[in-house]
C-alpha cells in the first residue's frame, strides 16, 4: 500500500514537470518589439489601461507579454512577441495589439516610455 502511494505521488510530480506545456514553451522564441503607437487610453482610479500597437519583422507568432520598470513617475515599458522556433514565416512587417495595464501611486503626471530600440523610445505623458 505504501509503495503504491509513493508511486502515485511520483507519477503526479512527473506529469507536472514533464507536461506538454513545458515542451511547447521550449520551442518558442521571445523578443522585444518596437511600439509604434498608443491607443484607447483609459484611467480608472490608479489603473492606466491602453493598447500599444507594436511591429514585428515577419508574420509568425503573437503578443507574449510586457515588462514595466518604474522610476518615480517615469515608466519604461517593453512589449514582447513570441514565435515558434524554426518556423517558416512571411517576410513582411506586421502590426499587433498589446494590451497594457499599469498601476500608479496616485494623481500626477506619468511619463510612459515604450521601447523601440536600445537608444530610442516612444514617449507619451498621462496626467491623472
Amino acid at each position: 500500500m505504501k509503495n503504491s502511494l509513493i508511486f502515485t505521488v511520483l507519477a503526479l510530480v512527473a506529469t507536472t514537470v514533464f507536461s506538454c506545456e513545458d515542451s511547447v514553451s521550449s520551442n518558442i522564441t521571445i523578443r522585444k518589439t518596437r511600439t509604434l503607437s498608443v491607443e484607447n487610453v483609459s484611467v480608472s482610479n490608479n489603473l492606466i489601461s491602453l493598447i500599444a500597437i507594436s511591429e514585428w519583422n515577419n508574420g509568425c507568432g503573437s503578443f507574449s507579454h510586457y515588462t514595466i520598470l518604474e522610476n518615480q513617475n517615469d515608466i519604461l515599458i517593453a512589449i514582447y512577441r513570441e514565435q515558434p522556433k524554426n518556423a517558416t514565416c512571411t517576410q513582411a512587417f506586421i502590426q499587433f495589439e498589446a494590451p497594457v495595464e499599469i498601476i500608479v501611486d496616485g494623481s500626477g503626471e506619468y511619463n510612459l516610455h515604450f521601447w523601440q530600440n536600445d537608444s530610442t523610445s516612444l514617449d507619451t505623458t498621462i496626467v491623472l
